[in-house]
């Protein structure tokens, strides 16, 4: 799967992987997985690594629809706000 994540709980944050081609399928899976996660039940932040993206199948616009899902992220599990590292072009 080329979306994966590591927890580190005493450090309140998740490192999120992305390889190859990103679906939006995968990152609501994603979120999905966090929300039942069991680990998290207190703040955390998220670490987004994009370095090694090659594509994304969705834009800007349908990346908005994922803000409900966060939102909800954010109220279920203490969610805190989304860091996005990136490679060169």
């Amino acid at each position: 799967m080329p979306l994966s994540y590591t927890k580190n709980i005493q450090k309140h944050y998740v490192h999120c992987c992305m390889l190859g081609e990103g679906t939006m399928e995968e990152v609501i899976d994603y979120i999905r997985d966090l929300e039942a996660d069991d680990d998290f039940n207190q703040p955390f932040y998220e670490i987004a690594d994009f370095t090694d993206v090659k594509a994304l199948d969705f834009g800007y616009y349908e990346s908005n629809g994922l803000f409900g899902k966060y939102k909800a992220l954010a109220v279920s599990k203490g969610y805190l706000g989304t860091i996005f590292v990136t490679g060169t072009v």
